[in-house]
């Protein structure tokens, strides 16, 4: 007899002994060895000409229905003996589904399948409750022959539709906004899969993507989607494998020639550390497979009931498994509970240059008009861009390749006080400066400040007293420098007052002007404190180091002040999150968040931020307790250049908890 498998303390290790298999919720008991599945044919499903049969939840016990596919008779809903429930006629193949979905307040089973005559993908609930199918939305035929489909429930509760193109092309839908509790399909991004590519499943707790590329094996791609176009191999040696079924922290996959059924389980960093396998009994060619995990049993990664399909036969089969239960060290974990998720109202134009091109924004307030007020973006290749609170374009200057953004308000000229911005321009090594009309938000150039760097890169501003003004610039190398600026003629110039640096490559950088100190950021290792003003020396105090909750890059970094109180917030670029501390030492924690996606508005999340900006002035409607502005590095649904988006500050302060 073959032993089974249990992995203790990260070492795998054999245990014997037989168990006895029972179908539960009413289903005959099957009795088998330990390391054999005994497949059950379902009755009246021999004339379906169907492919995949999937469990369908009612309650918290095992199957009561099971939803199929038939290329003559459609979408069925079948009874334990295979009797149809409910049907939606037509051809379809190719079936997913996600349970415990709230849709137009009913709690449904939410399914996806292909109608093959049209090539669309079709979106049906299943009301298990009523024994009823609806269909929800046909999306439209992409412009490829669609091989599989799968579903995937995201950190938002919203529901994606992933298809796969066997010519090595994917898209990705959203198809369910949870808040709203509509279907609502939009397309999200585009991406490249391997040559071949005939089945997918998706694990929704860890976000991972397992794609079957024919005769080659299994990959590993992130689902989320922000994430980026990376891939990692499952096993490349598993090369007869066609159908696949994602499980708690893992990975069923099916082999017909020899009639097995392997598990993989993953640990956090999607290594395996467990390959093993089942032998298959009572199935001639077990061609595709799908998995229902009773609700008391998904703690564990043991109990299974199985849809299988008969290539031979043309036949639905159910069967029921009980792997030993794995203990495995650095299994993957949810997300922590201060990492939040919050919904951006609106963002701005794309900059319309593809590649890294959009980089930090600045929040230019019109005290007059508060509505009227200003962002300002940089465009690392071009120039400098001005949005209005709706996100569209008013002003773009072809000023070189800018690369951070800061403002202030009320610089002293010969002619009253003026409103500024600057930026670090990296075509001449220079800071750019912008003059701005107080009372019309009209942007114009106002000259350039020579500086000695050789790679000038991250810039903020810092105010030490009404109508002064100084700007701080740093180089890759870990340079900073302060400069004071004065007016000179009609243009306004600066001057060299102080240096200092870090040990490795900085960027972002935020004057906190109340407190006359300045806050660093050094990418690889954390945000320091120094004094703002020229004769505070050269000390850096540690803030926060790079760790679990900020991971490198460490990249755009703002204050949200208020009278009472502020915060420090931060752009973790590694985990394409934003850390939220207090502003003043000792540099409290108060917690992290995401910026998802805004479904109803259409509006995709951000991630790989590198500059950001925050206000508490009240901005109208949208933004009564101010706005934060991030750079999204991704532009989706649909995709596009970089672009900017804007969260209102009530937002992050309710998820968070904030005064």
């Amino acid at each position: 007899m073959k032993k089974n498998f249990i992995v203790i303390n990260g070492v795998i290790r054999a245990v014997g002994g037989a168990v006895m298999i029972s179908l539960l919720a009413g289903c005959a008991a099957l009795t088998g060895s330990d390391d054999v599945i005994l497949a059950r044919a379902m009755s009246n499903t021999s004339n379906l000409s169907g492919e995949t049969i999937i469990p369908i939840k009612v309650g918290d016990k095992g199957p009561e229905m099971w939803l199929a596919t038939s290329e003559q008779q459609g979408t069925l809903l079948l009874d334990r003996q295979g009797v149809s429930l409910d049907d939606l006629p037509g051809e379809t193949e190719h079936l997913a589904v996600r349970h415990g979905v709230k849709l137009a307040g009913a709690s449904v089973s939410l399914a996806a399948t292909v109608d093959t005559a049209a090539n669309r993908p079709m979106i049906v609930s299943v009301n298990g409750q009523l024994a009823h199918l609806k269909r929800e939305a046909l999306l439209p035929a992409p412009d490829f022959e669609i091989e599989d489909i799968c579903l995937f429930r995201d950190r938002q509760q919203l529901i994606h539709l992933f298809l796969v193109d066997g010519a090595g092309r994917g898209e990705q839908w959203l198809v369910l906004d949870s808040a709203s509790q509509t279907v609502m399909p939009r397309k999200i991004r585009e991406f490249s899969l391997p040559p071949g590519s005939s089945s997918c499943t998706v694990d929704d707790a860890n976000s991972r993507l397992f794609v079957l590329e024919e005769e080659r094996g299994i990959w590993i791609y992130p689902a989320d989607p922000e994430s980026g176009a990376t891939r990692k191999p499952l096993s490349l040696s598993h090369t007869m494998v066609t159908g696949l079924a994602a499980i708690p922290n893992g990975l069923l996959a099916i082999d017909p020639e020899q009639k097995t059924v392997y598990r993989f389980l993953l640990d956090a960093d999607a290594n395996v550390v467990e390959n093993s396998r089942r032998s298959l009994s009572g199935i001639a060619t077990p061609e595709q497979l799908s998995v229902y995990q009773p609700a008391s049993d998904q703690h564990t990664a043991s109990v299974f009931y199985l849809g299988l399909y008969d290539d031979e036969t043309d036949q639905y089969f159910h069967s029921f498994i009980k792997w030993p239960e794995a203990i495995i060290e650095n299994l993957p974990e949810a997300a922590p509970p201060v990492m939040v998720t919050v919904e951006p109202v609106v963002q701005t134009r794309p900059v319309g240059v593809h590649g890294d091109v959009a980089d930090d924004p600045a929040i230019w307030v019109n005290h007059a008009d508060p509505a009227n007020s200003r962002v300002i973006g940089t465009n690392k290749k071009q120039g400098l861009h001005i949005y209005d609170l709706s996100g569209n374009e008013l002003q773009f200057f072809a000023s070189g390749r800018l690369n951070n953004v800061d403002v202030r308000y009320g610089f002293s000229t010969a002619v009253g006080l003026i409103d500024l911005a600057a930026a670090s321009n990296r075509s001449s090594n220079s800071i750019a400066l912008f003059s701005i009309h107080p009372d019309s938000g009209e942007v114009s150039e106002a000259g350039l400040v020579a500086t000695d760097l050789s790679e000038i890169y991250g810039l903020c501003m810092y105010q030490p007293e009404p109508g002064a003004m100084h700007v701080f610039v740093n180089d890759k190398d870990g340079r900073y420098q302060q400069y004071e600026l004065y007016q000179q003629g009609q243009k306004i110039n600066g001057r060299k007052i102080r240096s200092f640096r870090v040990a490795s490559q900085p960027e972002g950088c935020v004057a906190f002007d109340r407190q006359r100190v300045l806050f660093v950021g050094e990418e690889s290792e954390g945000v320091w404190t120094i004094g703002a003003d020229a004769s505070a020396g050269t000390f850096l105090s540690p803030v926060v180091k790079t760790g679990s909750l900020l991971q490198d890059d460490v990249e755009g970094i703002a204050v949200y002040e208020q009278p009472g109180n502020a915060y420090l917030i931060v752009s973790s670029q590694g985990n394409d999150s934003y850390l939220v501390l207090d502003a003043n030492a000792p540099y409290q924690v108060r917690g992290a968040f995401r910026v998802g996606i805004n479904a109803r508005a259409g509006i995709d999340g951000a991630s790989e931020t590198d500059g950001l900006d925050v206000t508490s002035a009240r901005l109208g409607t949208h933004f009564p307790r101010g706005m934060l502005v991030v750079q999204d590095g991704r532009n989706r649904m649909p995709e596009a250049t970089q672009n900017f988006k804007y969260i209102p500050w009530q937002s992050i302060q309710t998820a968070l908890n904030l005064e």
